[in-house]
């Protein structure tokens, strides 16, 4: 947690931090850079003094829009502390910039950003004349200190003692004569989470004559050397490389809600894996945590409850609504979800768009356990199932009458899955959802 100070006469906005004496830092230091920031605040305003300290001279960013192209201090603030998935009302963005994109002041403003569905975009971006701010730019950095009212970034918002707000604080800075390249928190955090509340800190508006606790020296952990590149595509709470459609409810706290009504829904992963499939394969894991049955008839409602959940692999997998009887050329993994127990069978269909799967290559059972993950590895003449419970298999596994054409698997591999509406409505709850090339 951070702390900001009560201060009974407001700093004097010039750049020079002569009034910050009294406020012990945050710093964080990477090599070739060093920055040291303090938060203070009273009735009318909160107030930040930044410090960055490296071999180069600040850049100007481009435009108001891309204020965060060039050299710049993002604030991020959640006044009600909710720690929510996406942004919520009372969540913002601020920022500052050491140069103006002309003159010699300095620049202070807001980037609005509303919740779309499961994204949340930025729709405008705004200089605040209310935010003041003030630079001293070096050729080893810059000094900056910046006012945002509170009642610029809420009318009904009374700052108190011991009130807490969720926050961080960013540093975007260009390659530049120091070589560096860098959007990342300096407030002790998680990497720029900017579009994440639930990841940003907390700060504690201290009471007056309280002095903030000194905190520790922030210094990241070196990247380990040589490590191989992150090819896992995930879709989660926190992560959404992928779509869901229809998009609502899609991402939700309680986790990825696959919504039955109607035709059911589907999560697409938005990038595939590179062609061609090699004998390293591909894994996909994605954990169900579990069904939450919604209203409906009488008839319907009575055991036993059963609903489905399908997955595809196929270079062929359209960017859109899934129909699974229209599909082609593809392994599909049934999950079918009963009151006393959970069914697996996987189907290889190649050719035709007839209602038919193909051949059954495997199928099993398990108690209902859940969540309940699933691992499934295949290449072109192999392939395996894990399932994190116990499973009693009914038909064995024919890995070698798996494999697709060759022309299919020489193009990159989609990955889908999509909730069947099964004896009566019901919303399927799962948890991360990824596919990486290899084991």
């Amino acid at each position: 947690a951070r702390q900001a100070m009560c201060v009974s006469t407001p700093p004097t906005i010039d750049g020079k931090l002569d009034d910050w004496r009294a406020v012990p830092p945050v710093t964080y230091t990477i090599p070739g850079l060093t920055t040291k920031t303090r938060v203070a605040w009273d009735a009318t305003n909160l107030y930040l003094a930044v410090e960055v300290a490296g071999a180069f001279h600040a850049n100007r960013p481009d435009s108001v829009p891309n204020f965060w192209g060039k050299d710049a201090i993002e604030v991020f603030l959640d006044l009600g502390n909710q720690k929510s998935l996406l942004y919520d009302a009372d969540d913002m963005q601020l920022f500052f910039c050491p140069l103006a994109v002309t003159g010699d002041a300095a620049l202070g403003g807001k980037a609005i950003r509303q919740r779309q569905g499961d994204v949340v975009n930025i729709v405008n971006v705004l200089a605040d004349p209310d935010m003041r701010t003030a630079s001293v730019v070096r050729d080893t950095g810059y000094t900056l200190e910046g006012v945002i009212p509170w009642r610029t970034i809420s009318p009904t918002f009374r700052p108190q003692p011991g009130a807490q707000l969720g926050c961080d604080v960013a540093l975007d800075h260009t390659k530049n004569t120091d070589g560096l390249a860098l959007s990342t928190s300096i407030f002790g955090l998680a990497n720029k989470p900017f579009g994440q509340p639930n990841r940003w800190g907390t700060l504690t508006l201290l009471a007056p004559g309280v002095t903030p606790l000194t905190p520790k020296l922030i210094v990241p952990p070196a990247p380990e050397a040589a490590a191989a590149p992150d090819t896992t595509i995930r879709f989660s709470r926190t992560q959404s490389d992928g779509w869901i459609f229809p998009p609502k409810p899609g991402l939700t706290d309680a986790g990825l809600r696959l919504a039955n009504g109607g035709g059911g829904a589907n999560l697409l992963l938005k990038a595939p894996i590179p062609a061609p499939l090699t004998d390293a394969g591909v894994t996909t894991r994605f954990t169900i945590k579990g069904f939450d049955k919604l209203p409906g008839n009488a008839a319907a409602n009575q055991p036993p409850f059963r609903t489905h959940l399908r997955a595809y692999w196929t270079p062929k997998l359209p960017e859109g609504f899934i129909e699974p009887y229209a599909m082609s050329d593809c392994l599909a993994l049934l999950v079918e979800y009963r009151d006393e127990q959970t069914n697996f069978e996987l189907y290889k269909k190649v050719g035709g768009t007839n209602a038919g799967w193909g051949p059954l290559l495997w199928s099993a059972s398990t108690a209902n356990t859940y969540p309940l993950t699933v691992t499934f590895w295949f290449n072109k003449t192999d392939y395996q199932v894990n399932v994190s419970t116990p499973v009693e298999t009914r038909q064995g596994a024919r890995s070698g009458q798996h494999g697709l054409p060759a022309e299919l698997w020489a193009q990159p591999v989609r990955f889908g899955l999509k909730s069947v509406y099964g004896s009566q409505p019901a919303d399927l709850i799962m948890e991360t959802v990824e596919i990486k090339a290899g084991k």
